[in-house]
C-alpha cells in the first residue's frame, strides 16, 4: 500500500529514506527483482524514476524539493514602510509600530499518474524466449515518460492554457499583470495560487522585454538590475532552451561576464556545491550566474530563477505499483501505475525573472 510520509517530516531526504527505505540511491536493477511477486509496491522502481527525475539536467533538478506541509501560505508583498525612513530625534518617543503586507495564497497538490499493463499471453511468450516483449519494456518506457513528462509541465507556455491538474510551470509563476493583460482572451491562465494576475500586481515578477529586433547584453543587464530594484536578491541560475542558451553564449563570448565553464551538481536540494545525491555538471556562467540547458521549455525565454524562494513541494516521490491480481486490476495480465505527488511553489515572485522577446538574427 501506497503511505503518504509528508507531513511531519522535515527534509526532503526523510521522506525519501520513509519512502525508499534506503534505495534512493539505486540506478539500475533486473526486472527479476521487481515483478516475481503480484500486489507488489515497487520502491526499487520508484526510487530508480526519482533519482532519474533529479540527475537530468533539467528544469526539474535544478528547483530545491522540500516536503508538502500545509496548503495556505502566506506571501509577502510589500515592505513595513518607505525604504530609507526610521530616523527619529534625540526627544523623541518610540516611532509607531509597522508591518509588512501580506496576501494569503492556496497551494494544491497535483497527483501525475502513468499507467501501464502488459497481458499474460505476452508475458509467457516472453519468457519462453519468443520474440516479444516483456512487461519490463514496457515499465521501463512509461517511466522515461512519467519523468518527461513532470519536467515538460514545469517547462510549460502559461499563455497556452491554464495548469488544470497537471503541475504549474515556471512561465506561469514568472509573469506579472502586464503579460497577462497583453494576452487578450488568455488573461485567465496566468493566475497561479489563487492571484488573479490581470487585476493586480501583488504576484509581479521582472518580466523584461528586449526592446529591439535581437537579444543584446543591455537586455540581460536590465534583467538582473530590474529583478535586484525589486527584491534586493540575486538570482541562482538562468535557464533556458537550447536556442536561447546558444544566443546568450555567442552574445557573452568575448566578454569578460562570460566566466566559462562552472562545475556544480544538481539533485533534491536544487542547484548545489556539495555533493550528496546529486550529478555534478559543468555549465556555462553568465555575469557569474550558472546558465543551465533544458530543450523541454517552451518558449524562447531567458529565465532567471531564485531557488530560496521557489522550489517544489512534494507529497509523494515517485512510486510504482504492480499487480498480477486479475480480479483486483481488471486485467488479464499485469497492471502498473507511476505516481507522484506534488507542486511548484513560489513565495516571492519579484525574486524571479525573465527576458522574453529574443530572436535569432544578427546580434547586437
Amino acid at each position: 500500500m501506497v503511505r503518504y510520509l509528508s507531513q511531519g517530516l522535515n527534509s526532503i531526504e526523510e521522506l525519501q529514506n520513509a519512502a525508499y527505505a534506503g534505495l534512493q540511491d539505486v540506478n539500475k536493477a533486473d526486472a527479476p527483482l521487481l515483478s516475481n511477486t503480484s500486489g507488489t509496491f515497487n520502491t526499487v522502481f520508484g526510487a530508480e524514476a526519482w533519482m532519474q527525475l533529479n540527475q537530468k539536467t533539467n528544469l526539474f533538478s535544478v528547483l530545491p524539493k522540500k516536503t508538502f506541509q500545509q496548503s495556505g501560505f502566506r506571501i509577502e508583498t510589500a515592505y513595513p514602510a518607505t525604504l530609507g525612513t526610521g530616523g527619529t530625534a534625540e526627544s523623541a518617543g518610540l516611532p509607531d509600530t509597522i508591518k509588512p503586507t501580506f496576501e494569503e495564497a492556496e497551494l494544491v497538490m497535483k497527483r501525475i499518474q502513468h499507467t501501464y499493463s502488459d497481458s499474460d499471453i505476452k508475458e509467457i511468450r516472453f519468457n519462453s524466449n519468443d520474440d516479444d516483449l516483456g512487461i519490463d519494456s514496457v515499465r521501463r518506457s512509461v517511466q522515461s515518460f512519467h519523468i518527461k513528462t513532470i519536467n515538460k509541465m514545469l517547462s510549460a507556455d502559461a499563455g497556452t492554457a491554464a495548469a488544470g491538474v497537471n503541475m504549474e510551470s515556471i512561465d506561469r509563476v514568472i509573469s506579472n499583470q502586464a503579460e497577462a493583460n497583453a494576452d487578450t482572451g488568455n488573461e485567465a491562465n496566468y493566475d497561479i495560487y489563487g492571484f488573479d494576475r490581470s487585476a493586480s500586481t501583488s504576484f509581479d515578477a521582472t518580466v523584461q522585454v528586449s526592446a529591439g529586433a535581437n537579444m543584446v547584453k543591455g537586455d540581460v543587464r536590465a534583467l538582473l538590475s530590474g529583478i535586484d530594484n525589486a527584491s534586493g536578491d540575486q538570482l541562482t541560475a538562468f535557464i533556458a532552451n537550447n536556442s536561447v542558451c546558444d544566443l546568450v553564449e555567442k552574445l557573452y563570448e568575448d566578454q569578460i561576464r562570460y566566466s566559462g565553464a562552472a562545475r556544480l551538481t544538481v539533485g533534491v536540494n536544487g542547484v548545489q556545491t556539495n555533493a550528496g545525491d546529486d550529478v555534478q555538471l559543468t555549465v556555462s556562467q553568465v555575469a557569474g550566474i550558472p546558465l543551465i540547458r533544458d530543450s523541454d521549455i517552451a518558449n524562447d525565454f531567458l529565465y532567471g530563477v531564485n531557488t530560496e524562494y521557489m522550489f517544489i513541494e512534494m507529497g509523494l516521490t515517485t512510486q510504482n505499483e504492480e499487480s498480477a491480481e486479475r480480479l483486483l486490476t481488471g486485467v488479464n495480465g499485469t497492471k502498473g501505475v507511476f505516481t507522484t505527488i506534488g507542486e511548484l511553489k513560489c513565495v516571492k515572485a519579484s525574486s524571479q525573472g525573465k527576458l522574453t522577446g529574443p530572436s535569432y538574427g544578427a546580434l547586437a
